[in-house]
């Protein structure tokens, strides 16, 4: 019975025309996916509130992988090359309309669709291999790439020449109307790339902290270094690694915030390497030679040179998977000439000891971690926190704007 409606169906819904409207689907919902993708990582870069949906568990993490360096190629994130890709593609599904029964370019669509999932196959592999986690919306766009190859053959098989080279011969000589489309694709395509290469936003390198010759910096009766206010009205305590990620985020948001009220925060360092042969708390290695980068910073203590040193770490292992120790020497005037023999000075060992003890004590079990006024704060610091400061600095310019009048 249906067989009878068969032909009626063919004639307002042609083959073709379904076909088309998947690919469309398809490729707007990669294209949804990869826009997602693109916002959460900027966002993993500059709000230090933010953590994605899908940031699940430690294999699980869409913030694991965008905070890695794979999710950038040739200085774009992954995800806007995906965008371009999918913008590429629907393109050519506009360009190439039905004519009839006839499908022109399936075959090229195919190809495409097969360089989609063959980056999608790296990817998982970069993912599996290097990163160890795994984005649940990547996974949704490989599945979508995966999809869109799978239709994309069949269309082919379907409404070709015969075999796929044959098809895909018969696209690339009989487009005749399409070509001049297909080439300003190509080309509109290639200067997106290029200017992206050259001028994306590099958002996620951090920005040497500027100078403030008001911040003043001591050391607290326990050792600890501080930097900010003699006579504080907010006094925080970090514990942190400096192969932490989201340390090194919430760090340079903290320490502009000591260069801007340099009156009223005082901010504490101490370590709390993620490294189990420096840390009892650590049951696994997160942050492999961690505790050698906080024996560094700690070495810089003694020569006076704590925070340019430990804001280098910072930004250093932020932006690169290995530290330059003579780089960041020779940028802060730090001398590493004894450093290997440092290494083994029982009084950097001990003081990095102290450090870790002491946030074991507070039931400090991840970094960051933050002390205020008695209580642990976990990952970031909530607004409330800052409110004196923002409280008395607002009083001292509305003051300031009376007397002006």
């Amino acid at each position: 019975m249906l067989s009878c409606f068969a032909p009626l169906l063919n004639k307002f819904f042609p083959a073709t025309l379904l076909y088309r409207a998947l690919f469309i689907a398809l490729t707007i919902s990669g294209l949804a996916s990869s826009c997602y993708l693109c916002v959460a990582h900027y966002r993993n870069f500059n709000d230090i509130t933010y953590k994605s949906f899908c940031a699940i568990s430690r294999s699980l993490n869409c913030d694991t992988v965008a905070q890695s360096p794979y999710a950038l190629l040739l200085n774009v994130p992954v995800a806007a090359w995906g965008i371009l890709g999918y913008l590429f593609f629907l393109a050519l599904v506009l360009v190439f309309k039905p004519k009839g029964s006839m499908f022109p370019g399936a075959a090229l669509l195919c190809l495409t669709a097969s360089l989609f999932s063959l980056a999608s196959i790296a990817l998982a592999l970069i993912s599996i291999l290097y990163i160890h986690s795994y984005c649940l919306v990547c996974l949704i766009i490989y599945g979508i790439n995966f999809t869109l190859l799978l239709v994309t053959w069949m269309a082919q098989g379907r409404f070709g020449k015969g075999s796929f080279q044959a098809t895909l011969r018969h696209d690339t000589t009989h487009l005749q109307k399409e070509k001049k489309q297909l080439f300003i694709i190509i080309i509109i395509s290639l200067a997106f790339a290029f200017a992206g290469i050259f001028y994306y936003p590099r958002y996620w390198l951090l920005k040497p902290l500027p100078q403030n010759s008001k911040v003043e910096y001591g050391v607290t009766d326990d050792g600890s270094p501080w930097i900010g206010a003699q006579q504080p009205t907010l006094i925080i305590t970090e514990y942190a690694d400096y192969l932490c990620f989201q340390c090194s985020k919430m760090h340079d948001h903290l320490r502009r915030l000591v260069n801007q009220y340099p009156n009223q925060i005082r901010l504490i360092h101490r370590h709390f390497p993620l490294d189990n042969r420096v840390n009892p708390a650590a049951k696994e290695t997160v942050h492999p030679n961690a505790g050698l980068l906080a024996l560094f910073a700690i070495m810089a203590q003694e020569q006076n040179l704590f925070w340019p040193v430990n804001d280098a770490l910072f930004r250093e292992a932020r932006a690169k998977q290995t530290i330059n120790f003579s780089a960041i020497a020779k940028e802060t005037g730090l001398d590493i000439s004894r450093f290997k023999e440092k290494l083994n000075d029982s009084t950097l060992h001990r003081k990095l000891a102290e450090d870790v003890h002491s946030g074991i004590a507070r039931n400090i079990i991840a970094t960051p971690s933050y002390v205020v006024d008695g209580k642990l704060y976990s990952g970031t610091l909530p607004e409330h926190v800052f409110s004196s400061v923002f409280k008395n600095n607002s009083m001292r310019g509305s003051k300031g704007q009376g007397t002006a009048r």
